[in-house]
């Protein structure tokens, strides 16, 4: 406890609820042990009274470990036969202790109340690629039921045709499904608009994207073509191409609209650029 900064020692005054934001390396799993074990030792509070959650395996896994070797040194440097006893007790009891991850600490919860959470008491926790699995099998099962439809047949085969394959529809689905929440939220912005409301809130979109991608780049794009033309028309060359990039140049200048940019952008990039987009 005497290697505790000030901010950390503050942290272990459990009299009170706090909020903590701290900095990779900063002792969170340090000070998050210290104040466990204030808990369990300095107070009458039972072991399966304290959780201790954390967001990963290794997190929950480094935690139990450290929690584990601090009572192991006030084990072994403490000369109070009641601490000692306490400790192991303590150490006995540490391997249930609720020191996990959310997902674990929720699973213990509806193992202890399936009725109340209206669960099968004997469920199984699916892992990531048994959800895949699950995902792919629903999307496979919802395709084979649109095909019984023939207004459905014909909107589904329109996709496969537009996205080039089954498979690359199934993927597209899958990322659909993994994206559930944002493209829910598009939904209500954009489905509850007519079709000139949404082509006006895209096109907006469009332009400030543009701006933001483009207003430091083109400018200094432009700004070296110009110097690399100047000095080819100042040559004496007749180059037609030169002149060509001149005036197409002289169009962007005067151009304010970003649609009417782009376009004189693609102009320019036939002009200036091969085929396969090297210079």
């Amino acid at each position: 406890m005497s290697d505790l900064t000030p901010h950390q020692s503050k942290a272990l005054k459990i009299d009170r609820s706090i909020s903590l934001t701290a900095n990779a390396g900063s002792g969170k799993t340090f000070v998050l042990a210290q104040r466990y074990l204030e808990i369990i030792l300095n107070t009458d509070t039972s072991l399966n009274q304290v959780a201790a959650i954390t967001f990963t395996e290794k997190a929950a896994g480094e935690l139990y470990k450290r929690i584990s070797v601090e009572l192991d040194m006030l084990f072994f440097s403490s000369t109070n036969i009641n601490l000692k006893q306490r400790i192991e007790k303590i150490r006995k009891q540490l391997v249930s202790a609720k020191i996990s991850t959310i997902h674990s600490f929720c699973i213990d919860l509806l193992r202890e109340f399936p009725v109340e959470a209206s669960i099968d008491a004997n469920f199984i926790p699916i892992n990531e690629r048994k959800t895949q699995e699950l995902i792919n099998l629903s999307i496979e099962s919802s395709l084979r039921d649109m095909l019984k439809s023939s207004r459905e047949e014909s909107d589904l085969k329109l996709l496969v045709r537009l996205l080039g394959s089954k498979a690359n529809l199934i993927k597209q689905l899958t990322e659909l499904i993994g994206k559930r929440k944002t493209i829910l939220s598009l939904t209500e912005i954009f489905y509850s608009l007519s079709v000139s409301e949404v082509a006006r809130q895209f096109f907006e979109l469009f332009n400030s994207g543009f701006k933001q991608v483009f207003e430091n780049d083109i400018p200094l794009l432009l700004s070296h073509l110009k110097i690399v033309n100047e000095k080819v028309l100042e040559s004496g060359s007749t180059n037609e191409l030169a002149f060509k990039v001149k005036k197409i140049l002289d169009e962007i200048a005067s151009k304010d609209d970003e649609l009417a940019i782009l376009q004189t952008l693609v102009d320019l990039r036939s002009k200036i650029l091969t085929k396969d987009g090297s210079a």
